[in-house]
């Protein structure tokens, strides 16, 4: 019984670290996506329409079960889609494409301190010492990686505050994830909070205008469908099933392998200055993810 528990933890950790090493390919794809004109609305519009598409398909033809909620739990669904992704998507496009994509990925995951925040409040998590040390070297790895206190490079007041606010709206799917699957399945939790989140983006997603230069520009489409199934559908179950399973503080924080991936994408396919500040920062990101993960003696 111990050893499938043991498992069974180790398998939902590993689930959020691959979450966390998909999503930190979207800078890849918004980047050259945004080359052809794609606007983040644009971008993010796409992005629920078709990975909302995907779950839904795949529920319908598995369990349709899945797709029954109560009413009273919709409001769950409603806030994750809003917020979770629909906020969090559009600011995170929109610094990835006007910042640097080490420095809004690195601020974006302050993420984890709210999640630490929130779990103590609406879940009674204990904040543990290895917790805020965790957190403590997640964020000041971040703030190395992206060379935030560089003289060199002052990010812009808006850049920033945008990056943060994604950061935090990022960090509340934790808590509806952690609440909805309390009662539903993650799959139910996921294709309905892609649901609302479409239909809070689509209007606003400029589709005619996407559509003519997904038609001027036929490589889009590779790189639209390409970015919906490898950083979003993928990532968001393996995400959501695995918060499932582990505590909201405990994933949040390894799921900071994003900005360790999208800082060596920056220095492989960006050219990107790699100084010790950026690898001190790296090694403090996988120490963060390390440690949070020991089991306790």
């Amino acid at each position: 019984m111990q050893k499938e528990k043991a498992k069974s933890l180790h398998l939902a950790t590993a689930a959020t670290l691959g979450a966390g090493v998909l999503w930190g390919t979207s800078c890849l794809f918004v980047r050259r996506m945004s080359g052809f004109g794609m606007t983040s609305s644009m971008q993010t519009a796409f992005k629920m329409l078709l990975t909302g598409a995907f779950y839904w398909i795949l529920i319908l033809l598995t369990d349709r079960s899945k797709l029954r909620i109560k009413l009273k739990d919709i409001w769950m669904f409603i806030l994750a889609g809003f917020i979770s992704m629909a906020v969090f998507t559009w600011l995170h496009y929109y610094v990835l494409i006007h910042g640097q994509a080490s420095v809004t990925t690195a601020l974006i995951y302050t993420s984890p301190i709210f999640v630490m925040l929130l779990s103590a409040i609406f879940f009674k998590e204990k904040i543990t010492t290895i917790k805020v040390i965790a957190v403590l070297l997640a964020v000041s790895g971040c703030a190395l990686t992206a060379g935030v206190l560089s003289e060199t490079y002052r990010t812009p007041l808006l850049i920033a505050a945008g990056s943060i606010l994604a950061g935090f709206a990022y960090s509340t799917y934790s808590i509806f994830a952690k609440l909805a699957t309390r009662t539903y399945n993650s799959l139910t939790m996921t294709a309905y909070s892609f649901l609302f989140a479409a239909i809070f983006t689509v209007p606003f997603g400029h589709m005619p205008q996407a559509l003519h230069l997904m038609k001027l520009h036929p490589q889009l489409i590779l790189l639209v469908l390409g970015k919906s199934i490898i950083t979003s559908a993928a990532p968001y179950f393996l995400y959501t099933w695995g918060i499932s399973r582990i505590e909201a503080g405990r994933a949040a924080v390894s799921a900071v392998m994003e900005p360790l991936v999208t800082c060596t994408l920056g220095i492989l396919v960006f050219q990107e200055p790699a100084n010790a500040a950026k690898i001190t920062g790296i090694l403090l990101i996988l120490i963060s993810v390390i440690i949070v993960n020991l089991r306790k003696a």
